[in-house]
């Protein structure tokens, strides 16, 4: 897994929460993702009783949302 930069918003190192068919980063904010929403039919069917996908996938999920936590934008987006 990728290091997991500082919250944006108050610096601190966030923690990392893998439960089920979820992945949680979170510290003053918070990101939440739904695993199989990375996945393609045939990683998904790797699902088990225990509540966890193959390795492989697990590690395709928890890149996509290191990624996603990391990444910092230098401008805010104004939507009107």
């Amino acid at each position: 897994m990728n290091k997991l930069l500082p919250c944006p918003f108050c610096g601190e190192p966030p923690s990392f929460n893998n439960e089920g068919s979820e992945l949680e980063i979170s510290c003053c904010a918070s990101m939440r993702i739904q695993k199989w929403h990375y996945l393609s039919l045939e990683q998904r069917a790797t699902w088990d009783n225990s509540g966890c996908y193959s390795n492989e996938a697990e590690k395709i999920c928890k890149k996509e949302i290191v990624a996603l936590w990391n990444t910092r934008h230098d401008k805010p987006t104004l939507v009107v």
